[in-house]
């Protein structure tokens, strides 16, 4: 940690004033990721020591720069400056917690945990970016699904890498989760809901649907599990639709 002190410390809040100024000057937003994104790879790059090209560093640095990256992207269809400082606020907090382990001997336990919970957020940030796109650009839905299927490929293959599953097991489901969220995008993507709802909705089916496969390829799953994510996932969606806002 002492060692690091600096990166940890300043790193976070250095993002955020780039982030702020992006604010001031919209011309300057991709340039001000394109910056947050490399330092935090040099970041992080300093904290592991480890080959640049290999498979464990570029995983370990797909999670923040991904977080950093759909955060940016759900800003652009946000209403209120409220609203983006608290995104920033987010984005300060997980590079702070990002930086801080990364600082020490990185745990499988906080790795699953930051590749878990941050992989949720970062594609609940996208999928709504992408659904909300469409009502400030006419963005065709080829290039929407792209965006998903992108997006949900690299997740899901950084969650198998974190939670350490062998890639003999993984196989059909790099494919077939990705295919059905896919599929459950396009029936979202014509729905008169709001695009945070939308957002929501896939990215909680995403939790569940990953909730389940972990444990299944570890040969730990059981009918409590089972019940949990299925009837919990289709739980919180039911609640969503009856209390959100039609238009």
């Amino acid at each position: 940690m002492k060692n690091h002190f600096f990166l940890v410390f300043l790193i976070p809040p250095a993002i955020l004033a780039i982030s702020e100024a992006s604010l001031f000057w919209p011309k300057f937003f991709f340039i001000s990721l394109i910056i947050s994104i490399i330092l935090i790879f040099l970041s992080a790059r300093a904290m592991t020591r480890e080959k640049i090209f290999s498979a464990n560093f570029l995983w370990l640095f797909f999670i923040p720069a991904f977080f950093l990256t759909s955060s940016a992207a759900y800003v652009l269809v946000l209403p209120g400056k409220i609203f983006i400082q608290l995104i920033f606020f987010a984005q300060l907090l997980f590079i702070f917690y990002f930086l801080k382990n990364l600082s020490g001997k990185i745990s499988s336990v906080f790795l699953e945990n930051v590749s878990y919970w941050g992989n949720f957020l970062s594609l609940l940030f996208w999928f709504s970016f992408l659904f909300g796109i469409k009502t400030f650009i006419s963005l065709s839905v080829v290039y929407s699904t792209l965006g998903f299927l992108l997006a949900i490929l690299l997740v899901v293959c950084e969650t198998f890498w974190a939670n350490k599953i062998a890639r003999s097991e993984t196989f059909i489901f790099i494919f077939l989760i990705p295919l059905i969220l896919i599929q459950l995008s396009w029936v979202l993507y014509f729905l008169p809901l709001n695009h945070n709802v939308l957002g929501i909705i896939l990215a909680i089916s995403y939790y569940a649907i990953i909730g389940i496969t972990k444990p299944l390829l570890r040969s730990g799953l059981s009918k409590k599990m089972i019940n949990f994510y299925l009837i919990g996932g289709l739980a919180s969606i039911i609640m969503l639709l009856a209390t959100a806002k039609w238009i």
